[in-house]
């Protein structure tokens, strides 16, 4: 087969004109296939909007149905909190926060307590961290003589106290503030008495004086006179606690005989701190402080500083900014919407008793059915008694350089329980008419009820 001419200038360019028509028909067949391709693709992008289309126009039933059933679930499970909250609440008001002096038609007290027109008034007040600020100071609405009267009130709370368990009572009335250090251990002079049951150490009853009294001067502010009631509300709950420990004695007693002081299972109390006085290890956070230490502080409002070093979380540790900022009134006209509001809050507690081992069980069941329930977070305990029975149960009597034997009962131990009070705050149903006064508006008279007060303390 004869071969066609090619010009001799052609044939030179021959290999780029061949790369240049193998490289167009690739071109063109990319084309041809992507082509098919995006067709297919446009042609089931179709298809499935006409199906979405399709279950758009008849799931409605369907899906609202779903929708329903899920609001239905979340409305009962928050109606189930909500019970379970109000429940707690009522439980924590059987001990009412202010109690009321009965008298009888002679006027002679029957049941000591407050005067009612002092209960009328403080029934009307807010949660110390609810207290409405007005005019950058806190409102006082507490007049001077309702303030005199719980002054002169809170002078017989040690000897209440002692009273509950069957101590006596062992110091004068407070003539200042008290000591920052813990109470100490018994010593000789607070050896069991006559007719007592239970002994309150002369240093504890010292300490908590610093906590329920006020020292002679000026009146002590709205706020305080809460918080020292909270205080006291606290201590009486702990003080039962132990009288109900000391009273199952005559039901396991084949007798039915009371407990006396050489048989009770709870014979000492050496120490009971709470709120302030609870002792935080000295590497705690200073409270107010942010989660992240490299966060800037977050600023804390005046009537939440105190509850900085009075209240704790669920991990036993001071409350930061965020945690003191929940404290505070959720109806407030200046309360952040998006900010989740506290359900109670955690009054930390300590107390060193020296308890007949027996009735370690019963002493804990004891906190756990208190109306202010006391969640026990730690137990630890050493024995106290004989060391040497031998010579604990000999006759002879001491020599002139030897110290008193031994008389304790072989079961009692020392015990130091760690724990917290849960003080709760009303529902949001109760609290929603409590709302505080805005800024610079002086409080309504009544402004919170007695829903709010019975959160007051811890």
């Amino acid at each position: 087969m004869p071969k066609l001419p090619i010009p001799e200038k052609l044939q030179k360019s021959m290999f780029w004109i061949v790369i240049g028509v193998l490289s167009l028909f690739a071109v063109v067949i990319w084309w041809l296939g992507t082509s098919a391709v995006a067709t297919a693709r446009n042609a089931d992008i179709a298809t499935i909007n006409s199906y979405f289309t399709t279950i758009g126009a008849a799931a409605p039933t369907a899906n609202q149905a779903t929708v329903d059933a899920i609001q239905k679930e979340a409305a009962a499970r928050k109606k189930s909190m909500m019970d379970a909250w109000k429940r707690v609440y009522d439980n924590q008001r059987k001990e009412p926060f202010w109690p009321l002096q009965e008298l009888d038609p002679n006027g002679t007290v029957i049941k000591p307590g407050l005067p009612k027109e002092f209960v009328e008034a403080a029934q009307k007040l807010p949660p110390p961290e609810w207290i409405p600020m007005v005019r950058g100071q806190m409102a006082e609405q507490l007049t001077e003589q309702h303030k005199e009267i719980y002054r002169n009130y809170a002078k017989r709370q040690i000897a209440d106290l002692c009273a509950i368990v069957g101590s006596n009572h062992r110091i004068a009335e407070r003539r200042g503030p008290a000591t920052a250090q813990p109470a100490t251990r018994a010593d000789a002079s607070d050896e069991a008495q006559p007719g007592e049951v239970c002994v309150w150490v002369t240093a504890s009853q010292q300490a908590a004086a610093g906590m329920l009294t006020f020292p002679e001067g000026a009146n002590p502010s709205t706020q305080e006179i809460i918080y020292a009631q909270g205080n006291v509300w606290a201590y009486q709950a702990l003080f039962n606690i132990i009288r109900a420990t000391n009273e199952s004695y005559k039901e396991a007693n084949p007798r039915k005989e009371p407990a006396q002081h050489y048989n009770a299972p709870v014979k000492i109390i050496h120490e009971i701190s709470i709120g302030e006085r609870f002792p935080f290890k000295e590497d705690e956070a200073r409270p107010g402080t942010a989660a992240n230490p490299e966060e800037p502080e977050i600023p804390i409002p005046d009537v939440l500083k105190r509850a900085a070093n009075r209240y704790i979380n669920e991990r036993g540790k001071r409350l930061k900014g965020e945690e003191l900022l929940a404290l505070g009134n959720p109806n407030a006209p200046d309360a952040d919407p998006n900010r989740s509001s506290a359900q109670y809050k955690l009054a930390p507690v300590f107390m060193r008793l020296e308890v007949d081992q027996r009735f370690l069980g019963r002493l804990l069941v004891e906190c756990a059915n208190s109306p202010l329930t006391v969640e026990v977070k730690d137990v630890t305990f050493n024995i106290v008694g004989h060391a040497d029975r031998a010579a604990a149960t000999a006759d002879d009597a001491p020599g002139p350089n030897e110290g008193p034997k031994e008389t304790k009962n072989f079961y009692d131990m020392t015990v130091d329980i760690t724990g917290s009070i849960l003080v709760y705050f009303p529902p949001q149903e109760a609290a929603a008419a409590e709302g505080a006064p805005a800024e610079e508006t002086p409080p309504a008279e009544g402004a919170a009820t007695e829903e709010a007060t019975a959160a007051a303390g811890g």
